[in-house]
């Protein structure tokens, strides 16, 4: 094999330095896009929930109600899951102890 000049080196790393510019120039455009695109739509999904809600003032407080409740049972019944297990270690405890 043909062993390498310095001058090949320094070509190839200079070719390869500016590949890796391009890709993080065209990374960083495509990335510009992205949350552009990302913005544009959740402003539109906001003002239309917005705009939903004022149309509907009793539909959306339903709605919110709805969502409140079912995340208050779902960690009520975490919690309450905790509070039973406690509470049959408690019970073996006092049955241990009165034996």
């Amino acid at each position: 094999m043909r062993d390498r000049t310095d001058s090949e080196s320094d070509v190839d790393l200079q070719q390869l330095m500016n590949d890796v510019k391009v890709m993080l120039r065209d990374g960083q455009e495509l990335l510009r896009v992205c949350a552009t695109t990302v913005g544009r739509q959740a402003r539109v999904g906001a003002e239309s929930a917005e705009r939903w809600a004022k149309e509907r003032p009793y539909h959306a407080l339903a709605v919110a109600f709805g969502v409140g409740l079912l995340f208050g049972m779902l960690s009520g019944s975490a919690r309450g899951h905790r509070r039973s297990e406690n509470y049959e270690d408690a019970l073996e405890a006092l049955q241990e102890r009165s034996e």
